[in-house]
C-alpha cells in the first residue's frame, strides 16, 4: 500500500507519511482550530524531531503555516 501510495502522491510532492500529517492536521484543525505539534506527534506516534522535519517539510511546500504558540 505504501509504495504504491507513494507513487501516486508524487505527483503533488508528498509520501504516504506527509498525507497522514495532512489529514490529521486538517482534521485536528477543523475540529478545534488549532493545532498543536504535541498533539500532533501523539496521534502519529511519531518523535518531536520528526514531527518537526514533517512539519518544515509541509510548510515548505505550502500544505500548512506553522506560528509559535503564546504559551512558548
Amino acid at each position: 500500500y505504501t509504495t504504491h501510495a507513494n507513487r501516486y502522491l508524487a505527483r503533488w510532492n508528498l509520501t504516504a507519511a506527509r498525507m497522514d500529517l495532512f489529514v490529521c492536521h486538517r482534521a485536528t484543525l477543523r475540529q478545534h482550530g488549532i493545532v498543536y505539534q504535541r498533539d500532533l506527534r501523539a496521534r502519529l506516534g511519531v518523535s518531536r524531531a520528526t514531527i518537526t522535519i514533517m512539519l518544515r517539510r509541509m510548510e515548505k511546500r505550502g500544505f500548512v503555516e506553522r506560528r509559535r504558540s503564546d504559551g512558548d
